[in-house]
């Protein structure tokens, strides 16, 4: 009985081993511009109910000469073990994003967890060592846009998230990055016609809101953040005064977070810190 139940429990671990080896999937993702290859490979885990990552290295090649070929590692924090961030569209690609004629590679990574997460890294071939750099965006993720001709990264501001409301509830203005000299600058303020869209989109969800009897000062903040862009920040404040007034602003006072008057005076403090006033 005892060599039976002996014998039993080994079929069982071999089968358990073989389903999570089973389990262990290797994948490959390429990207290609002209004689601009890319190969960015990673390991995935489905053994446990959240997928984890393993694994994950890059190469790129210029016709038959390599340039990289290096395990993918981030320096943000939490991220030691980053992810693929396939899903939402290309994570990996090459796009001249300074304009010099030679493209930079653009890798979209993910670091677990919620409401912190998205990291980009551009690999930089204008000079004989590769440079990377990287940029935390947070929740946000970014895009790359064409803005006068030239791309840019649109992402957005996540340092409003929960500062006046719950995260649900939050809005983030846009946020316009360009690629420069082996750094990202902001240009938001170089864009009004992008920003004057997204203002309008936060208006458009600040009028929605209101009209569920809901808390709309998350996305208020994220208006009066583009309206200040625009030079409108005066006429953003007494509108909100207005609202404020007439209790239009919804929410409740939790966390720090304040209604009516008190919650424009705490977001037009907090806009002045951030560099929008």
């Amino acid at each position: 009985m005892r060599t039976r139940v002996a014998g039993l429990a080994a079929l069982l671990a071999g089968v358990c081993a073989a389903g999570a080896a089973a389990a262990v999937h290797h994948r490959v993702e390429h990207a290609t511009l002209g004689a601009w290859r890319a190969t960015f490979s990673y390991d995935r885990n489905d053994v446990n109910t959240r997928p984890s990552y393993s694994h994950l290295r890059l190469s790129v090649a210029k016709g038959s000469k390599q340039l990289l070929d290096t395990p993918v590692v981030s320096s943000e924090p939490g991220a030691d073990h980053p992810e693929p961030a396939f899903g939402t569209g290309p994570g990996l690609f090459f796009r001249d994003l300074d304009g010099d004629g030679s493209p930079e590679l653009v890798l979209e990574l993910y670091t677990g967890g919620a409401h912190c997460c998205y990291v980009d890294q551009v690999f930089d071939f204008g000079s004989p060592h590769p440079l990377k750099v990287e940029l935390d965006l947070a929740d946000a993720g970014a895009k790359v846009v064409l803005a006068r001709g030239k791309p840019l990264l649109q992402s957005a501001d996540e340092s409003f998230a929960y500062e006046f409301t719950a995260y649900a509830g939050s809005g983030a203005p846009i946020l316009l990055l360009r690629y420069l000299g082996g750094r990202f600058e902001d240009v938001t303020r170089d864009h009004v016609q992008l920003v004057s869209a997204d203002a309008a989109r936060w208006w458009r969800a600040a009028q929605a809101a209101i009209d569920r009897k809901d808390d709309a000062r998350g996305v208020f903040a994220a208006w009066a953040a583009d309206e200040a862009i625009l030079g409108q920040a005066a006429l953003a404040k007494k509108t909100l005064l207005t609202y404020a007034a007439g209790g239009k602003l919804g929410g409740y006072e939790a966390a720090g977070w304040p209604v009516g008057r008190a919650y424009v005076t705490k977001l037009w403090t907090f806009l002045a810190k951030r560099g929008y006033l």
